[in-house]
């Protein structure tokens, strides 16, 4: 902006300085029209005075009679209204405003139809254009259109200013003395600050000075120059800059009226972008509303650090808790492997989560009907997804059901078709109906409920809210001294079955939670209670025939018990009980309670000793876990042979006569070199899906690219025709709440000017959006309970930073949970067979659920990004299924090309190499044709220097049972020669009958990638006629 020191200027005082330049040249040179006050005059004599409705008429008229000329008929309304609209406002008129037009026959139609269009927004910005190419208007100061950091990103306020001073019809001399001198005038409201004053006065600030000069005073002397140039062409139509270096060559203004102006503008203060001095900016608002929105940006800016504060600490005590808990428990892990893989025929069929489940499950000794009361059946929350399923495991059957809009009779009845009812805290309490005669009140089943504000409904408990009833871990109860969470409770009735045993304090949960109490009445038995003076029951149980609190019967077993859902003080809990929070007491505790409401004389008897002791360091076994330890320890599957394999990649390395052969997505491979000439292997391969979205099969630096090996990037530059910006895309297969984990890094070491910045679209509505500062800078963001249709959206853009979209890379991990169903982009977004379509049968995405293609953005991107508008963006274009590939065949999947880093290693002419998955071996073999001796010789060389190296293994196979004659683990970088001596000139030597098999194995040490593995495999028999095969040879 502008700023001057108070009274230094004023419009008049400009416009005095700009009427009373000097006379340089003779009078004579004053007498020119323009500078002439303007008098009347006499309207020209015309013939056809009827035609003239105005004095501008009489001009025209006059001077057509002279030429003989007659004035055209006048124009239909058609004409009238289409010249009218384009003049007025810019635009044709709609068929609405036509009709309107010509169906009104008044006198004054046009006039008003001029008034209408005059009153239109639309006038505003048609004419203020011409305004704003009069003061050299535009977003940057730049000639060279060298981009951001020239802009000036608060010119559009003076933009609107103008439209809005037409649209609103402001007096030419307001227009211009806020234009010169606003920021020292009065505001005509009484405010405080003069805001359209201020902004009008930009009309001086954006000119073109370029990055500046290392001659500060000549700077000056040019901005200066520049406002001189503006308001005297706007105001006096007078080009009074030229007379800056001498007298002006053909108007009055002499070097001094020049220097007499500038010395007005000398007292502004104002510098562009690149120079030494400050850009002047002035608040637009008072100081008060500053320090107010001071003030409450610290208040936010507190709340994010305690926040993560907050988060960091329970992230350390959850990792510290996992530490305790599963790393000394690999035995446990290993032996349930075994048992998995022993397990009997009848239990062939169970998953690994079954199984898992099954192990720390103790059968039910009476399985039942339970009937679970839950707030939504169709969106469980994870507490009562776990519960359903734990009870399942035990072998009840579950029905879960929601109450909400239900009578009180179709409770009654659905309670009566079971043997149980459960009722969920996630309910609202006023949902379970206990009134009346047909009610859950007499309903002659057993009720166990982990709601305390459904207690005193049911007659259980009192009716004072955080005093007979409620939840430990809220502030409301702190005067009870239970405002804390909770992680033990006190055994009272320890001789009740329901007690398991158990003595004094125990600890249900792993971290503290909400416990419920309620304050029963006498005939109530309290198992346990959340202090050790009994004062807050958490666990009791009212036996049939017993009285409540209210003093009706008990027709059958009524069980309050502790179970917590809230979530309360944990900043990243859900808003559910997490069920691996639960110990091994606790999970018991509820098993009995709902055994013992079953039937009270069976129930399940736990070893005490094993509850109380394994209750902190030994949780159930977690399935996908169990998963995990299986992948590794399984033997993996022998692939079909090389003759077997069915697919072949002609382009896949973007070389004539290279191929790769593969039998699927996850399985390994095999590069062929059909070319006389070597081929060299490049140390990494990398997916590109139009250019933007790449997946790398290994880590890897190219220049300041920093790419992690199986992540997914987006990546921007320069020649983007994208724009810079691109989109990973996941899109609901069907109706759910979903929850994501996003992960974000900047992958490029440079400087700040090249950090990518992202943006996340939910459903088409800009959710949040960033910048990545400096290499490695990491955002984690966190979506919980999204709900989310079939085929809605949520997506991550990225764009390149600084001057004109520099390249940027942002990995991108995006993990997608919704109930059981788990999507990880990294796992499943890129092509694992490079060449097919993105949906093919050799190359199937799990469920399609992500997608990449590209938004574009509107006009040029300023450096303020955390002020970007959303509408910006249009709607993004997506990538399809189908289309033609780079070698032009039609309908074979989107553009896909490969990058790669330069070659480590060199694949012979006319020979293969070998790759192998992470869980499948790859190999070649040879099968006898006779009874014969023959000699093997062989070598394995590592072609890739980025991998983890493989293990191969030659094997001899005389019948059913194979033979290992020799193994080794090939390490990065180096070759093996598989001979009886180490010595590639010693070949093995093996007697083989008719039938016998020879085959090389390939398997992966670590993660298999980048092991691209050279093989020379010939086989001779013994003689001067022998036979001789080559395995290797393409």
């Amino acid at each position: 902006m502008l700023r001057r020191s108070q009274g230094q200027l004023t419009a008049w005082a400009l416009l005095l300085a700009c009427s009373t330049l000097s006379n340089a040249e003779s009078p004579a040179s004053r007498q020119h029209w323009a500078f002439k006050p303007i008098s009347p005059k006499k309207l020209p004599h015309i013939e056809n005075a009827v035609w003239a409705k105005s004095p501008v008429d009489h001009y025209i008229l006059s001077r057509l009679e002279e030429a003989g000329l007659t004035p055209n008929p006048m124009a239909s309304r058609q004409t009238l209204i289409r010249r009218l609209s384009y003049d007025l406002r810019g635009l044709p008129p709609s068929s609405a405003e036509v009709r309107a037009f010509l169906s009104d026959q008044q006198p004054q139609a046009y006039a008003r139809l001029v008034d209408r269009f005059l009153a239109s927004p639309r006038y505003g910005e048609r004419w203020g254009r011409h305004w704003l190419d009069v003061v050299r208007y535009a977003d940057s100061n730049d000639l060279r259109a060298i981009g951001a950091r020239h802009d000036i990103t608060e010119t559009y306020r003076y933009r609107d200013w103008v439209v809005r001073s037409l649209n609103g019809d402001l007096p030419y001399n307001r227009f211009m003395m806020n234009q010169v001198a606003g920021d020292l005038l009065p505001s005509p409201l009484g405010a405080p600050i003069y805001r359209d004053g201020i902004i009008a006065t930009g009309m001086l600030a954006f000119g073109v000075w370029g990055a500046g000069d290392s001659d500060g005073e000549k700077m000056h002397s040019d901005m200066v120059d520049d406002m001189i140039n503006v308001t005297t062409r706007a105001f006096l139509g007078l080009t009074v800059a030229c007379a800056r270096c001498h007298d002006h060559k053909f108007d009055p203004i002499s070097q001094a009226d020049y220097y007499a102006m500038a010395g007005v503008f000398f007292s502004s203060e104002i510098a562009p972008p690149g120079t030494s001095a400050p850009w002047v900016q002035i608040p637009l608002v008072d100081t008060e509303a500053i320090e107010r929105y001071n003030h409450l940006e610290n208040l936010r800016k507190q709340a994010i650090a305690g926040h993560k504060v907050a988060r960091d600490n329970y992230r350390d005590r959850i990792y510290q808790s996992l530490l305790e808990t599963y790393v000394p428990e690999t035995s446990r892990y290993l032996e349930a492997v075994y048992r998995y893989l022993t397990r009997p025929a009848e239990h062939a069929k169970l998953t690994v989560e079954e199984f898992a489940v099954r192990q720390d499950r103790e059968p039910a000794p009476h399985p039942g009907r339970i009937l679970l009361m839950v707030g939504d059946a169709h969106n469980l929350r994870s507490g009562d997804a776990q519960l359903a399923r734990h009870l399942r495991s035990r072998g009840h059957h579950v029905t879960c059901f929601v109450p909400a809009r239900t009578t009180a009779a179709e409770q009654y009845r659905l309670a009566m078709e079971h043997d149980l009812v459960v009722i969920s805290e996630s309910i609202a309490a006023a949902n379970v109906r206990f009134d009346g005669k047909q009610s859950l009140k007499h309903v002659p089943r057993p009720i166990l409920s982990f709601e305390p504000y459904m207690f005193p409904n049911a007659g259980w408990t009192g009716k004072t809210i955080h005093v007979d009833y409620g939840l430990s871990g809220v502030p409301a109860v702190a005067d009870l001294g239970l405002g804390r969470l909770q992680h033990s409770i006190s055994v009272r009735a320890m001789d009740h079955p329901l007690a398991l045993g158990l003595k004094n304090r125990i600890r249900v949960y792993e971290e503290a939670y909400t416990l419920g109490f309620g304050k029963t009445g006498d005939d109530a038995t309290v198992i346990a209670s959340i202090d050790t003076a009994g004062r807050y029951p958490t666990f009791f149980v009212y036996e049939p025939n017993s009285k409540l609190f209210d003093g009706t019967t008990a027709p059958a077993n009524r069980t309050g018990l502790f179970l917590g859902q809230q979530g309360l003080g944990n900043p990243l809990a859900p808003a559910s009980l997490d069920w691996d929070n639960l110990t091994r007491a606790g999970i018991a505790l509820i098993d009995a309670a709902v055994d013992y409401a079953i039937r009270p004389d069976a129930i399940s008897q736990p070893d005490q000793e094993d509850l109380v002791n394994k209750s902190r360091t030994q949780r159930p076994l977690r399935g996908d876990a169990l998963a995990q330890w299986l992948a590794a320890v399984r033997t993996p599957p022998v692939p079909k042979p090389l003759p077997g394999m069915s697919v072949l990649e002609t382009a896949t390395w973007s070389q004539e006569g290279i191929a790769r052969w593969h039998t699927g997505p996850t399985t390994p491979y095999v590069v062929v070199n059909a070319r006389k000439s070597s081929y060299d292997v490049p140390s990494l391969v990398a997916n590109t899906f139009y250019g933007r979205v790449l997946y790398a099969e290994g880590t890897t630096q190219a220049g300041s690219q920093r790419y992690q090996k199986q992540r997914v990037h987006l990546t921007t530059d320069d020649g983007a025709p994208t724009n810079g910006i691109v989109s990973l895309l996941f899109r609901a297969p069907a109706d759910g709440v979903y929850d994501f984990t996003i992960e974000l890094t900047n992958r490029v070491a440079a400087k700040t000017g090249r950090d990518p910045f992202f943006h996340i679209v939910v459903k088409d509505e800009l959710r949040d959006q960033g910048r990545l500062p400096g290499h490695q800078a990491r955002k984690e963001l966190r979506y919980r309970n999204l709900t989310l249709s079939a085929g809605d959206t949520v997506e991550i853009c990225a764009s390149g930073g600084g001057e004109t979209f520099p390249l940027a890379v942002m990995q991108t991990d995006v993990l997608v949970t919704c109930g059981e169903k788990r999507w990880n982009a990294a796992d499943e977004f890129h092509s694992p067979s490079p060449g097919s379509p993105i949906l093919s049968p050799a190359n199937p995405l799990p469920g399609n659920v992500w997608e990449y293609g590209f938004r574009i953005m509107q006009g040029e991107i300023s450096a303020l990004w955390s002020a970007m508008n959303p509408g910006l963006f249009q709607h993004l274009n997506m990538a399809g299924e189908t289309g033609t590939a780079s070698n032009g065949a039609p309908d074979s999947g989107p553009d896909l090309n490969y990058w790669s880093t330069p070659a480590t290693g060199r694949l012979a002419g006319r020979s293969i190499a070998l790759h192998p998955a992470r869980q499948a071996d790859v190999g070649v073999e040879w099968r006898a044709e006779r009874d014969a001796n023959i000699t093997i010789k062989a070598v394995v060389t590592d072609l890739q220097a980025i991998g983890d190296g493989v293990h191969w293994e030659l094997e001899f196979q005389p019948g059913a049972t194979a033979f290992r004659v020799a193994s080794a683990a090939l390490q990065v970088g180096t070759r093996h020669a598989i001979s009886a001596n180490g010595n590639a000139a010693s070949p093995l030597t093996l007697p083989v009958a008719k039938g016998d098999v020879v085959r090389l194995l390939l398997s992966a040490q670590g993660n298999a990638v980048a092991d691209i593995t050279g093989i020379e495999v010939r086989i001779q028999e013994v003689g001067q006629a022998g036979k001789q095969w080559d395995l290797t040879t393409a």
